[in-house]
């Protein structure tokens, strides 16, 4: 009997990209390619176990589990087609790992290489985020005898822009507005 050929996967491009599809500009592709050793005299039926973050059909053109390598050929390309979902989902994965059938027929064995990773960048951006916002100084819970001269101190990042100015408040009082460096927001000392 011969010695069944060995199969392996490889990545050829591991990155894909969503494109709007306003823009005419075909989506960028990812590429993984199933190679075998031995006679290439017959087509060769591959099993592949789809998974990652992506989902097959939804992110990306579905991907059949089956996979022909054909006759005189000894290997086929898989492509990973994006499809621009318009959801904020960021980097999605998508896996293809060979797998060998329960049958006792098998035409082929699994080689080391067997499962590879190739990923999907989003182009959709999120809405915008709030800004966040930290009083430094004075600490929290820190009692004062009246009257004195405080000195606030706050920290204010906005992940997706700048922070132009930072107001205080003693309850619904305004002890002032501070507009500083979009890094660091400090006040005056303010007389209470």
């Amino acid at each position: 009997q011969p010695e069944l050929p060995r199969v392996g996967i490889q990545v050829v491009d591991g990155t894909a990209a969503e494109q709007l599809p306003a823009t005419g500009v075909a989506p960028d592709i990812a590429r993984f390619r199933i190679l075998r050793t031995g006679s290439t005299a017959q087509s060769l039926t591959v099993h592949c176990q789809i998974s990652g973050t992506a989902l097959n059909g939804v992110d990306y053109r579905a991907l059949a589990n089956l996979v022909t390598i054909p006759q005189g050929a000894a290997s086929v390309d898989i492509e990973v087609v994006p499809i621009d979902d318009q959801l904020v989902e960021g980097t999605e994965s998508v896996i293809l790992t060979l797998v060998v059938p329960n049958t006792t027929s098998n035409s082929y064995v699994p080689a080391e290489q067997n499962r590879a990773v190739a990923f999907i960048l989003d182009n959709d951006t999120p809405a915008n985020q709030p800004p966040a916002v930290a009083l430094l100084n004075p600490a929290d819970n820190s009692v004062f005898q009246a009257p004195t001269n405080l000195l606030l101190v706050a920290a204010a990042v906005d992940k997706d822009g700048w922070v132009q100015s930072v107001e205080f408040f003693d309850g619904t009082n305004s002890l002032g507005v501070v507009t500083n460096s979009p890094w660091v927001m400090e006040a005056e000392p303010l007389h209470i």
